[in-house]
């Protein structure tokens, strides 16, 4: 599911940051690990996209191998939930 999902996120992504020119709320949500990666360097277009293809695939596959399946999707959204609120607060000041 993760794999389907991830390039419709990307492309939302991409749409929100109005490749460059955009408020980058959607693509904050979405992909916090490829704006944190990113940083304060927006520019950054093909890395944006493989952590993005990645990140999605990858909460799958974490949910899917892990013996707590609840826990696991606790952890995640947990995690995800952070990134997106250092992200908004006191992440990089081009994401303001």
């Amino acid at each position: 599911m993760g794999i389907l999902v991830a390039p419709l996120i990307l492309c939302i992504g991409f749409y929100s940051a109005g490749f460059g020119h955009g408020d980058y709320i959607a693509a904050r949500l979405m992909l916090p690990f490829a704006c944190f990666v990113t940083g304060g360097y927006l520019g950054a277009g093909l890395v944006v996209s493989i952590v993005a293809l990645i990140q999605w695939p990858l909460y799958g596959f974490l949910i899917d191998n892990s013996l707590r399946k609840v826990l696991a999707v606790v952890a995640i959204v947990v995690t995800h939930a952070a990134l997106c609120w250092w992200l908004f607060t006191k992440g990089s000041e081009k994401f303001r």
